[in-house]
């Protein structure tokens, strides 16, 4: 399914609600749940699902160990915070 720009944001009521709508548009477009197909001209844009991926492709992001990295330098952990309690 496409929609274009100009039927996304013409429904808006105000200005307020347009700048909403671009906000979660962009917030889809970064988590990768749309995707942005640029036409041919000027303003020819299109919103459109993002392509399917075979799920045997799934690679996890990153890996959890049992073990605490060390302190690298320069970064403060939890335990190196001053007690606030009085």
């Amino acid at each position: 399914q496409k929609a274009t720009f100009k039927s996304v944001f013409g429904d808006c009521r105000n200005r307020i609600h347009a700048i909403v709508t671009f906000l979660a548009l962009l917030e889809m477009l970064n988590s990768g749940l749309v995707t942005l197909i640029v036409g041919e001209g000027v303003n020819n844009f299109w919103l459109s699902e993002p392509p399917a991926e075979p799920e045997d492709n799934y690679e996890p992001q990153a890996e959890a160990t049992s073990e605490p990295e060390e302190n690298p330098e320069g970064e403060t952990q939890v335990n190196d915070l001053p007690d606030l309690e009085e």
